[in-house]
């Protein structure tokens, strides 16, 4: 039986891939544009049963679902940081570094080789995408302990909610006067 629901799935979506593939040729769309509302629409439709099964199975053990989007885009999952092995960070942190330097390489030759105003103006965005890749690599490269952000203070993964971590003010800020 369960190969039959598997055929008839997988027959549903062959079918539905064609379909917007074919209306989207017929209206002159973009190949790309059509694999993307493909890509769409196997995200939200396979999301929409995903979470009804859950849904169900929560409800029968008395449990309330959680809301459907916060399902579908899993957002609790943003905000807890991920563990990434030292050497893999700092070869990233150097990639992005190298490519900040191509950008300011390229923004200074744009600078330096212009006739038009235009021309300066790439360069100086060149140079300013440059200064931040840089800016980015070096940070992904001192996050050095797991808990540690890319931007923005510190977190503590062991506060509820992944909340600011406390700091010796957040007392004298609650007293009475």
């Amino acid at each position: 039986m369960i190969r039959l629901y598997t055929a008839i799935y997988l027959g549903f979506w062959v079918a539905l891939a064609v379909t917007i593939a074919y209306f989207g040729t017929t209206a002159g769309v973009s190949p790309w544009l059509s694999a993307s509302l493909v890509f769409i629409a196997f995200f939200f439709i396979n999301g929409s049963l995903a979470y009804l099964f859950l849904s169900r199975r929560l409800k029968g053990q008395g449990k309330t679902p959680p809301p459907f989007l916060q399902y579908l885009f899993q957002t609790e999952k943003l905000n807890q940081p991920t563990p990434v092995p030292t050497p893999v960070r700092v070869v990233l942190g150097l990639i992005v570094i190298f490519g900040g330097a191509l950008f300011i390489l390229g923004g200074g030759v744009f600078v330096s080789n212009f006739d038009r105003a235009a021309v300066l103006l790439v360069g100086f965005a060149f140079l300013f995408l440059g200064f931040a890749f840089l800016y980015v690599g070096y940070r992904v490269i001192r996050m050095n302990r797991p808990n540690r952000r890319l931007f923005g203070p510190d977190r503590v993964t062991g506060l509820p909610d992944n909340s600011l971590q406390p700091t010796p003010n957040d007392g004298a800020a609650e007293r009475t006067r």
